[in-house]
């Protein structure tokens, strides 16, 4: 979903537009995307970092 939002955006950018996608849908989409890979490096950062900090608490 989020590489549609993404395919669209772009091709906004480069003047192919989808039709009835106005400016402030764009927007919107953009919004979204930055939401969705804001919570993907949170993500992948926890799934890195907290077996870490798992093990320097059982010690």
């Amino acid at each position: 979903m989020m590489i549609t939002f993404g395919i669209l955006i772009v091709l906004r950018w480069l003047g192919w537009s989808a039709p009835g996608i106005s400016e402030a849908e764009a927007l919107k989409l953009w919004n979204i995307v930055e939401i969705g890979l804001g919570g993907y490096v949170i993500g992948r950062s926890a799934e890195k970092t907290l077996p870490r900090i798992v093990e320097v608490l059982r010690r």
